[in-house]
């Protein structure tokens, strides 16, 4: 029954689809437009997501800048406060003179 039930109401929606078609395809200028407006939709849609994902890997990537940066100031501040040259120089220390 269930099958039947959704056999007829495909057939109903395909009527209507090709009436709605046959309205529209009265004039050919409108179904350029439509088809038109279609793809344009799509376009700015997948533009938009792609924008938007690599806006996000980019916050994503600051984020886990910052907390590399926090980390090497933390481990410095250490050092210096441990009296250690790597406290006041970091990671680059200055050049031996002799």
């Amino acid at each position: 029954m269930k099958v039947v039930v959704g056999f007829v109401a495909a057939l109903i929606a395909l009527v209507l689809i090709k009436n709605v078609l046959l309205a529209i395809a009265a004039n050919w200028l409108t179904i350029l437009f439509v088809f038109a407006t279609i793809i344009a939709i799509v376009l700015i849609g997948t533009f938009a997501k792609t924008f938007i994902d690599i806006n996000r890997e980019g916050h994503k990537l600051a984020k886990q800048q910052r907390k590399e940066l926090l980390a090497r100031a933390i481990n410095q501040n250490t050092a210096y406060l441990q009296g250690h040259d790597r406290g006041v120089y970091g990671d680059y220390p200055p050049a031996e003179l002799d």
